[in-house]
């Protein structure tokens, strides 16, 4: 695989799906010689918590994750770290005169 072509797919959105997010991670892992296993092992940290971070919010196993593959978690999960999500909402009150 080319090395530009991760970073392709990354780029333009095709790892809009959980499945295409998922293979592309154990990809990238795989060009680096490692698995999740390894990586638990490699890490001290626990495999499943490394693989439910694949479907679901785990921010650690999530940073262990993008340090293997150096990215940010950022840049692996754009929708669990977007801005508007930890963006707070105002709310704008009205008075009433009496």
């Amino acid at each position: 695989m080319c090395p530009t072509m991760s970073l392709t797919v990354a780029k333009h959105g095709l790892l809009g799906t959980n499945a295409a997010r998922r293979a592309w991670i154990l990809l990238e892992l795989a060009r680096r010689g490692l698995t999740l296993k390894s990586l638990s092992t490699r890490t001290n940290y626990s495999y499943l918590q490394l693989r439910q971070a694949m479907v679901r919010s785990r921010p650690a196993a999530e940073r262990k994750i993008a340090a293997a593959i150096e990215r940010t978690p950022e840049f692996i999960w754009p929708d669990r770290y977007s801005k508007k999500k930890c963006a707070r909402r105002t709310y704008q009150t009205t008075r009433r005169n009496p």
